[in-house]
């Protein structure tokens, strides 16, 4: 039992009672002299520890400089006592293609030798840890037909193009079977795509697609014009018959390239509206969509109604195409009115085997209807037979390739703003007789001061070689 707290007493700080008296002596005179002998020991505990810590140093400081013995010692000591950990694990690499690769995201990942290398078989890239295989539609053997002949063309010394672009399409899907070409006063660039050359009479597709989808007229529809077929002047838009009036038909006009039916056509016919309209339904004024970059094509319209005879007809230097974009166009024709988007690569693979990338075969947008399509095609076959391809494709007929294949183009030839160069086109097809096989080409010559080899002959060219491969490999 704890006795009752007498009345002057203190509980210090450990607990202890403390009693306080007036009739005893003052506590702290007993407690002073044991707190002087308190501190003196602590300062003697503390100098020998100080003493003891500076030994300790000196001594390992002496035995790491003067026996070198003891380190060893001292290390496998610490080396049992210390626990071994594992290093952390390195974070793994993020892949750098770890999804499925876009068409926009293929356009900055082409290797740079990918047609200038015409052997068979898949192209490598290496980008930092990455080793990427493109499998193309090239057609390797085509392919080399057009770079040695561009090779040869770079060493003649006479009738040396300035401008050379050939391209070759599989009409049905887009895919690029061969693409190649120089430009002379830009070398670092790829003529088939980097760039637009005035679409002389090419455009006459679009402006007679658009009067047989408007069903404004028919291939035998007659018509009549007055002064040269090639010239186009003011007065020869004017509805005037007399004795020195010449009479055609559509088919007639578009397999000679006249132009004032054509510049009739525009400005009585169709206007800038519709001329606009059928333009843009084929591509024109809209980027080219494609694996790779490139160009369409583009024109203007203006409200002056001898500019639309311009346009209508080709005569002008404001409306351009690239080469490519010039394939397109027929390759639209062959392929039910339905325009192809063109591809370079088939497929990417990583160097561990997975697919990153294939063709998306996007579905077609319709330019015009089949029947119009198959209208224009017959009209282009007449081109080559009597009209303005006729000299390139002379006695196409005994030939052993060609004679199986039914041929049909378009020409057109124009010179540059310095009047330099003389611009020459041909787009067009050829295809089986009695089977399915078919491939559209587009080749553009710029002539410097001698005209060389023209634009229909290596179209000419280019079927044989390609439709002679491909019978050869299929035995027929």
């Amino acid at each position: 039992m704890i006795p009752p707290s007498p009345p002057d007493a203190l509980l210090n700080s450990r607990g202890i009672l403390t009693v306080i008296s007036s009739n005893t002596p003052n506590p702290w005179q007993k407690f002073q002299p044991n707190r002087k002998r308190r501190k003196t020991a602590r300062l003697r505990l503390f100098s020998a520890s100080l003493l003891a810590l500076l030994l300790l140093g000196l001594a390992t400081w002496g035995g790491v400089v003067f026996f070198p013995e003891m380190t060893s010692v001292f290390t496998d000591i610490s080396r049992f006592f210390k626990q071994d950990t594992p290093p952390p694990p390195e974070a793994p690499t993020a892949p750098l293609f770890s999804g499925p690769l876009t068409r926009e995201q293929v356009k900055s990942l082409l290797p740079s030798s990918l047609l200038d290398n015409p052997a068979p078989g898949p192209i490598t890239r290496v980008l930092e840890q990455e080793t990427l295989t493109f499998k193309t539609g090239l057609d390797h053997g085509l392919q080399k037909f057009i770079l040695d002949e561009i090779q040869e063309l770079t060493t003649l010394t006479r009738a040396k193009p300035e401008i050379i672009a050939m391209v070759a399409m599989v009409p049905e899907t887009g895919r690029i079977l061969a693409m190649a070409g120089y430009d002379r006063t830009l070398p670092d660039i790829n003529p088939c795509i980097a760039h637009g050359y005035p679409a002389a009479s090419i455009f006459k597709i679009i402006t007679a697609s658009a009067v047989l989808e408007l069903h404004l007229m028919e291939p035998d529809t007659p018509l009549f014009f007055n002064g040269g077929k090639y010239t186009l002047y003011k007065r020869q838009l004017k509805e005037v018959k007399n004795k020195y009036t010449s009479t055609t038909t559509l088919e007639k006009a578009f397999s000679q390239s006249i132009n004032p039916v054509f510049g009739k056509l525009g400005t009585h016919e169709l206007g800038p509206d519709k001329l606009t309209m059928q333009a843009r339904q084929f591509g024109f004024n809209q980027n080219l969509i494609a694996d790779f970059h490139g160009y369409s094509g583009a024109m203007t319209v203006t409200e002056k109604p001898y500019q639309w005879a311009e346009v209508a007809s080709g005569f002008n230097k404001t409306t351009i195409i690239s080469p490519l974009f010039g394939a397109m166009i027929t390759a639209t024709l062959l392929n039910q009115g339905n325009v192809p988007e063109p591809y370079l690569v088939e497929s990417i693979s990583t160097h561990k085997g997975g697919i990153i990338y294939n063709y998306p075969n996007p579905a077609p947008r319709r330019a015009v209807s089949p029947a119009t399509a198959a209208t224009l095609m017959e009209m282009m076959t007449h081109t080559i037979s009597t009209g303005t391809a006729k000299k390139a494709f002379r006695n196409y007929k005994k030939d052993a390739v060609l004679t199986r294949l039914i041929i049909g183009g378009k020409t057109g030839s124009l010179y540059n703003r310095d009047h330099t160069i003389k611009l020459d086109w041909f787009t067009g097809f050829a295809r089986e007789k009695n089977g399915h096989q078919q491939i559209v080409v587009s080749i553009l010559v710029g002539h410097g001061e001698y005209i060389g080899t023209r634009a229909g002959t290596f179209a000419k060219k280019i079927f044989q070689t390609y439709f002679d491969d491909y019978f050869t490999s299929t035995k027929q």
